[in-house]
Order: structure tokens, then C-alpha cells, then sequence
């Protein structure tokens, strides 16, 4: 990664069970990966003590605030198909955040989910909010923003000096 000077994109995982522990042990065993997990949100109140570092929460509120502090990247929702009121309320809690969202199910039985999958390292994920721009695509409309505003400044001003002249010849005053 660090040849390749990718940036390592934090991430905030959501989960609870079997399906979880074993995707956080397959990610935390790859080395090479562009994405870090700096927290866990465990929704088992008996929640294990932090693994590897990771930041782990058993509480929303304390568990939101780090994300935006620390101005999280991604968050990964590493649940069972059938815990729809958590997917909902984490979806409405981030609602108007600048993060992507990534629905890790279990889904090993459920052939039909393969086709819109996106690869998380070693899960499949279904992307459920996506930020709408990334690193590159940002710095490329700041600089086209600027120089697309300095354009029709330029072109304009004939029109702003008229306007400028027309005030002061109608008004008296500074």
C-alpha cells in the first residue's frame, strides 16, 4: 500500500454474532488492505474487550460522536438479513453524513445477492449509501469550480463596470 501511496480509508463496524466475529478475524488476518477499522459498535452488550487496537463501543451516542470526530470514511454493517431496525436506524443516524455505507450480510444461502456486490477485502458488501465523491474527484471539482468562477468573472466584468457607471451617474453620493 505504501508503494503504491494509496491512502488507507478508515472504517467504523457495526455488528453483532458469528457473521461478524469471523469477518473481523478474515479482516484483521490481511495485512495488505486499503481500509482500516478504527471502531466497532457491538450490539452484545458482552461485547469482548477491544481486539487489535480497534476502538470498540456498546453505546450509539459515544459511538456516533467518534465517527464524526474522527471523520470516518466508511461504515460497514456487518449484520444478520434479519436485523432490519438495526440496518434502519444506522442509515437514519447518518442520513446527512459524508460516508459510505456497506451492508455486510450473511449471505451464503442467498445466491441473488451477488450480481450488486462490491468487494470489501474478504466479504462481500452491498453498497447502501455512497458518498458522492471521492479524494481525486473532489480536488478536480475545486479546481474546475475555480477556474469556471475566474471565467465568468472575467466575461462578466464588462457588465459590472456598466452597472457600477450607471449607479453613480443616477445617485449622488460615495
Amino acid at each position: 500500500i505504501r508503494a503504491r501511496r494509496v491512502r488507507t480509508r478508515s472504517v467504523a463496524l457495526v455488528g453483532r454474532g458469528d457473521h461478524c466475529d469471523a469477518f473481523l478475524q478474515r479482516f484483521l488476518a490481511r495485512r495488505d488492505s486499503v481500509y482500516r477499522i478504527d471502531a466497532r459498535f457491538d450490539l452484545n452488550e458482552a461485547a469482548a474487550a477491544n481486539t487489535d487496537g480497534i476502538r470498540l463501543f456498546c453505546h450509539t451516542a459515544p459511538f456516533v460522536a467518534y465517527v464524526r470526530e474522527q471523520r470516518i470514511d466508511e461504515l460497514w454493517l456487518a449484520l444478520p438479513l434479519t436485523d432490519e431496525a438495526t440496518l434502519l436506524r444506522f442509515l437514519d443516524i447518518f442520513r446527512n453524513d459524508l460516508l459510505n455505507i456497506r451492508f455486510l450480510p450473511d449471505v451464503g444461502k442467498h445466491a441473488r445477492f451477488r450480481n450488486d456486490a462490491a468487494d470489501v477485502d474478504t466479504a462481500f458488501a452491498v453498497n447502501l449509501v455512497a458518498a458522492p465523491l471521492t479524494d481525486r474527484a473532489l480536488a478536480v471539482k475545486a479546481i474546475f469550480d475555480c477556474a469556471f468562477a475566474t471565467c465568468a468573472l472575467i466575461a462578466l466584468s464588462p457588465l459590472f463596470l456598466l452597472i457600477a457607471l450607471a449607479v453613480k451617474c443616477s445617485s449622488p453620493g460615495p
